[in-house]
């Protein structure tokens, strides 16, 4: 699990020291606001939106502003301790000997979506699911 997030943050954060452009200064204002304690942000441009990516207890956290300072969208990674009590319980219950390896969790409006990787001895499993604790494997992968 640790692993997931550690391969995660180094692909973000690879992505985001790449670009770290001068943010615009409205947009850092938004931010600052909405995360006052938060620091060693990296920051990039992905078309018309600006990315902050940051790590808040072992939770890397990417969100993605528009041109009005609004967040548009957000996506944290974790294990499974960090996902809610009820989407957990469901999940180990419908997916019984498995075990959670990695969470994105990714928000757009009103919308929590989750994408789950889970592993037993010998495959990997990606669940999908909602916050209204719907959900369906998607992809199931061999271990090598």
């Amino acid at each position: 699990m640790k692993s997931l997030i550690i391969i995660t943050g180094l692909v973000f954060s690879t992505l985001l020291l790449a670009a770290n452009p001068t943010v615009d200064k409205y947009i850092l204002a938004c931010f600052k606001r909405a995360f006052p304690q938060v620091e060693n942000v990296k920051w990039s441009t992905e078309g018309n939106l600006w990315v902050a990516g940051f790590t808040v207890i072992c939770y890397l956290h990417i969100v993605y502003y528009n041109i009005d300072g609004e967040v548009v969208l957000s996506r944290r990674y974790y294990g499974a301790e960090g996902l809610s009590l009820f989407i957990r319980a469901r999940l180990y219950k419908r997916y019984t000997g498995k075990t959670v390896y990695g969470v994105t969790e990714i928000t757009k409006g009103d919308k929590v979506t989750y994408s789950i990787v889970m592993e037993d001895k010998k495959k990997w499993y990606v669940i999908e699911a909602n916050s209204d604790g719907v959900m369906q494997q998607v992809k199931k992968f061999n271990k090598v």
